[in-house]
């Protein structure tokens, strides 16, 4: 699974829980995966921009 797929995941099972515990557990699953991502992101936009 890739880390685009894991955080689509944990947004539909946010989406769709009820539970006020099992809800701050996803969401700071979710805040760490976008984190990931963010940094991914940042890193390919650098090697994209590098000229060398």
């Amino acid at each position: 699974m890739t880390l685009y797929q894991h955080i689509q995941e944990l947004r539909a099972e946010l989406w769709n829980c009820n539970d006020a515990e099992e809800i701050r557990q996803i969401e700071a699953e979710l805040k760490i995966a976008e984190m990931q991502q963010a940094a991914l992101d940042e890193t390919f936009s650098a090697w994209l921009e590098d000229p060398g």
